[in-house]
């Protein structure tokens, strides 16, 4: 299978999120996801297939994005910076159930 593009990597999170979107968020109390400090510049990633990484960045003003991109899939770690050039926005409603310990932190527009 060859690389995803941008697009296609975002069609699958669509795809994924219709079929979840009358499902209620659960909020988790006490994790240590919920208790960590936000701070700007911070990036969390989530792998929706070994060639398609998700990641959310704290901006400055405090409110975060998320970035959907293909990835070669060989190394996470080096790849996470590919969404500068590669990432698709997402919409807030794509991101959030990705990302559920941001829940308090605004998204941004």
């Amino acid at each position: 299978m060859g690389m995803f593009r941008s697009s296609e990597a975002l069609a699958l999170i669509r795809k994924q999120l219709t079929t979840i979107k009358n499902l209620a968020p659960m909020r988790r109390e006490n994790t240590a996801e919920n208790t960590m400090n936000i701070e700007p510049g911070q990036t969390y990633r989530k792998m929706l297939h070994r060639q398609v990484m998700v990641l959310a960045r704290i901006r400055v003003e405090g409110a975060w994005k998320a970035y959907c991109f293909p990835v070669p899939g060989k190394n996470h770690d080096a790849e996470e910076h590919l969404w500068e050039n590669e990432g698709a926005q997402m919409t807030e409603w794509e991101a959030r159930p990705l990302f559920g310990f941001l829940e308090d932190v605004p998204y941004a527009p």
